[in-house]
């Protein structure tokens, strides 16, 4: 996982240190202006920005690195190295051929110190230079491009940098401190503006992934930039942004560590709550009857808003912001490398606006603000125990609490799973 920085150690960022140039850092957009605000039109044709950068003493070495990284994010059907698709692929797909982004690949940059500049780490591990990179990069890219193309959403803030730089990151050789620590940020007090647009949130990664004595190279792979990009379409993290510990989703959601599911080549699809979160699926409500609802649930891969298939539901908790959603994952699709499947159920908590508008949404174990309800035994190496019916073969799912002590009014009989579909009957109890 990517290195966490504090709040503490942005606020004195933004004081002065790195040069003077002001950066806030953590593993994902840290919310120096929030997630909402910030947030683009996932609804049709975008432009995305990416630069790759070299150093004075470090290179890229994949041949020919501007159309091996425009392949990677744009090409349809990309299958290099046992990908399963590109960026862009990705979220067609996951949009329900909503959401069409391009990716303007520019360069190799080489900037004028090496790279151990650029990676030097601070008192605290952060990255004290990796703005310089940022800034260079981009002032050396205005002379080949416009800017002001990309900002898709007219706010004057370019939506988001992506830089690729060459060679390995920090995070996967810790003991190489030259090497750059993957990580994205926000730059914006830096008052960069290039055509009238000021450059802010930005996200960096490097040419291969995993150890830089692998006899076999891994170029890089779609997963770190399709969680970041997420992050432009609004959504947040759902691992413990404070601390990284916790029973959060891990590998179940590309917000999470679903990222790192086949290296990066196929990272988990989005569930249906992401993909309504993002305008991309519309979730029927239920509402209380009297009599039994039988439910069969088809996946959440398989959603087509042309074909009238019941993937998810949700029901929605009276006087409050609770709700809980239910969705049938399978692994298939974007959904192949799942480490388990089933009925997964959530419990979701809007109350708190702020936590979800800053990225701080399971930052409180004792609230989580958008929980996956576990089936039965679980831990982060064992996922069999989180879905419904389970490793455990759980068939009901009893009135759950709300966060006031109540219960939430219903339950669930008689779920079984056949043929990558679920069945089920919801009662609801007075």
């Amino acid at each position: 996982m990517v290195k966490i920085y504090s709040l503490f150690i942005a606020l004195l960022m933004s004081i002065g240190l790195a040069h003077e140039i002001p950066v806030c850092y953590d593993d994902s957009i840290y919310p120096v202006t929030s997630l909402k605000a910030q947030k683009i039109n996932s609804i049709g044709e975008f432009n995305g920005l990416v630069i790759l950068v070299e150093f004075s003493d470090t290179h890229f070495t994949i041949p020919v690195p501007k159309e091996s990284f425009s392949s990677l994010l744009n090409a349809e059907g990309y299958n290099y190295q046992g990908a399963k698709g590109s960026v862009r692929d990705y979220f067609i797909t996951n949009s329900d051929s909503l959401f069409f982004p391009h990716f303007n690949v520019i360069g190799p940059i080489r900037l004028p110190k090496p790279m151990a500049y650029y990676g030097q780490n601070g008192d605290n591990q952060e990255e004290i230079h990796a703005a310089e990179m940022v800034i260079e990069a981009c002032l050396q890219a205005s002379t080949e491009i416009d800017f002001s193309k990309y900002d898709s959403n007219n706010d004057m803030l370019v939506d988001m940098v992506y830089i690729f730089f060459a060679s390995y990151c920090e995070n996967e050789n810790p003991n190489k401190r030259e090497y750059i620590w993957a990580h994205a940020g926000n730059i914006i007090d830096s008052c960069l503006t290039i055509s009238n647009k000021t450059i802010g949130r930005y996200a960096c990664s490097s040419e291969y992934i995993g150890k830089d004595h692998d006899p076999d190279p891994l170029m890089a792979t779609i997963g770190t930039f399709c969680h970041e990009f997420s992050h432009v379409l609004g959504l947040p993290d759902f691992y413990n942004t404070s601390s990284g510990s916790g029973l959060t989703l891990g590998s179940m959601s590309i917000m999470d560590r679903g990222n790192y599911l086949d290296k990066g080549r196929c990272p988990a699809g989005y569930s249906a709550f992401e993909k309504e979160y993002a305008q991309w699926m519309n979730i029927p409500v239920l509402e209380p009857i009297d009599t039994i609802v039988s439910i069969k649930l088809n996946p959440v891969s398989s959603y087509s808003s042309a074909t009238p298939i019941l993937c998810a539901f949700k029901i929605v908790i009276p006087d409050t912001k609770e709700y809980f959603y239910f969705e049938n994952r399978q692994a298939e699709g974007w959904d192949r490398y799942l480490p388990g499947t089933g009925l997964l159920i959530y419990h979701v908590d809007m109350s708190d606006e702020e936590a979800w508008d800053m990225n701080m949404v399971n930052t409180k174990s004792s609230h989580p603000y958008y929980q996956l309800i576990r089936s039965g035994f679980y831990s982060m190496i064992d996922y069999r125990y989180i879905p419904f019916p389970g490793q455990d073969n759980k068939t009901m799912f009893l009135p759950p609490l709300i966060w006031d002590g109540r219960t939430a009014g219903f339950e669930l009989q008689d779920i079984k799973e056949e043929e990558n579909c679920i069945e089920l009957n919801l009662l609801w109890k007075k």
